[in-house]
């Protein structure tokens, strides 16, 4: 919190991530149908390579890292040598060093603003990270920092940045989810087979974890604006393009349904289910929506930047 003196309670930038991430470590890789297993290693791997081509790396830094979706993959897949993974909450830290023991590897562990990063600089081969610009109040400064940290020539990469289309689809999607499962609970009702759900404490807490999310999330990106972006934090390449639109409605629902189902998610066999589901739907959005939809109209954005 801000200090006492200066008549203000309003949490710093810094101050609300950590306040919000906290909270989201606990259900995060639920929320997201994330299941560390060597299916999600390739897809981290792939994602990656979808962008840089299949390179191997001496030393990657995943920043806000998360419960380590890239950076963990990427060590499991053998795409580098050694990983170093940073984020400013000590919570999404802790699942980490879970995640990392369940897939077998031995991460470097650093609890670190993005913007402000305790490394020399030219240390790492490589910067990845992914959906984190959008969390940051200044993004220029944090790449400014990625840029320094990285080797010359060396890329950056982002993945899973929204886009403007993805707050509307996004809230289309919740919303019908929401009624199909209302209609689904009242039909399971009347074969005396309730659906279980939150009580009223619980969906009231739910709500308000809800209203942070939403403050949270502070902006989205067009193609452009990123470009822009790049070419602002010193960067001499910069490549841009759109990604995501059957996946993306999916995940959304499936956070949706997460949220208001409480015992789903909770299984490795549930998150392996929709992780496996959530792959197949970025397969046909690369082969399908992607060559068809001009980058603007898709509902993230990706980026490599170097030099």
């Amino acid at each position: 919190m801000s200090d006492a003196g200066d008549g203000s309670d309003e949490l710093t930038p810094d101050e609300l991530q950590f306040a919000f991430h906290e909270v989201e470590c606990h259900a995060y890789d639920e929320r997201f149908g994330i299941a560390y297993d060597h299916d999600q290693a390739d897809d981290a791997r792939r994602e990656v390579a979808k962008l840089v081509g299949d390179q191997r790396f001496s030393r990657v830094l995943d920043v806000g890292c998360g419960t380590g979706y890239l950076g963990l993959g990427l060590l499991a897949a053998g795409v580098t040598d050694e990983a170093w993974l940073v984020d400013l909450s000590p919570g999404m830290l802790a699942r980490v060093e879970e995640n990392a023991r369940q897939l077998g590897v031995e991460p470097r562990v650093v609890r670190a603003s993005a913007a402000e990063l305790p490394f020399p600089d030219d240390g790492f081969d490589a910067v990845v990270s992914r959906g984190v610009l959008h969390h940051l109040h200044d993004p220029v400064a944090a790449l400014t920092e990625w840029r320094r940290v990285v080797r010359g020539g060396g890329p950056v990469v982002l993945t899973s940045e929204p886009s403007p289309h993805a707050d509307g689809v996004g809230g289309w999607v919740a919303r019908a989810t929401q009624a199909g499962l209302a209609g689904a609970r009242a039909a399971a009702r009347r074969l005396g087979r309730p659906l279980p759900e939150l009580d009223d404490d619980a969906a009231q807490e739910q709500r308000y974890w809800d209203l942070v999310a939403m403050a949270a999330n502070i902006h989205t990106f067009t193609p452009r604006e990123l470009q822009e972006l790049g070419e602002a934090a010193g960067f001499g390449r910069v490549e841009v393009r759109g990604a995501g639109a059957l996946s993306i409605a999916w995940a959304t629902a499936y956070y949706v349904l997460v949220e208001e189902i409480p015992t789903l998610g909770r299984s490795s066999q549930d998150r392996r289910r929709a992780a496996r589901l959530y792959a197949a739907l970025r397969r046909l959005d690369a082969h399908l929506f992607e060559p068809l939809l001009p980058s603007r109209a898709l509902l993230t954005v990706q980026a490599t930047m170097s030099g």
